[in-house]
């Protein structure tokens, strides 16, 4: 099962392949994140605390697509009640379905990344427990999981939410009058049984 790591010795490891990445993903030893070993899980392929700016990088690098654990988002939910729901619908969507992260700050085009302009973050403190809060007070019953400031060189950061499978669910979003379940499936998000 390690030997699938060892691929990206021979170039730069920080920065491995997209084939590289899915052969990580493929030869993972069965858990409650990736339990069905039929699919590929294809999120970022590593630890929460060993995720850096590289790792970031290796997504655009490596056109890593958006798929069923992984979606990409420009900016962070900012303070409308709209954008809110936007949000806890994509977390409760992960949870529900097989968990995955949520990475705000790198731009894409069908699910492609295109850039990573990083999103603007003036107190990062605030507003990780303004997300953190969101998530807390707007799904039921609470999931498990993950914040990660990545901190870029001369570059605005990137914001990552890891989402945990949750065996606990179905969870829902519950926010300002909204109460709703969500799923993904692939690409397509799943709302109340429409695409």
């Amino acid at each position: 099962m390690g030997e699938a790591v060892g691929l990206a010795t021979q170039r730069n490891p920080r920065r491995p392949y997209l084939s590289e990445m899915l052969a990580m993903a493929r030869w993972r030893k069965p858990t409650a994140y990736n339990y069905d070993l039929r699919y590929p899980v294809v999120m970022i392929a590593a630890k929460l605390d060993q995720i850096d700016e590289s790792a970031v990088e290796g997504l655009l690098f490596n056109a890593v697509s958006e798929s069923k654990t992984l979606e990409y988002k420009s900016v962070l939910p900012g303070l409308s009640d709209a954008e809110k729901k936007e949000f806890l619908a994509d977390v409760s969507a992960l949870a529900n379905t097989r968990g995955g992260d949520l990475v705000y700050g790198i731009a894409e085009d069908k699910g492609v990344p295109t850039d990573i302009p990083g999103v603007v973050i003036l107190d990062p403190d605030r507003d990780t427990t303004r997300i953190e809060s969101l998530i807390n007070s707007g799904i039921r019953p609470r999931i498990r999981y993950e914040t990660k400031l990545i901190r870029r060189a001369a570059k605005d950061p990137v914001f990552l939410i890891r989402v945990q499978h949750s065996w606990n669910g179905p969870h829902r979003v519950e926010y300002a009058g909204h109460n709703k379940f969500y799923a993904r499936k692939f690409n397509v998000q799943i709302r109340d049984g429409r695409r």
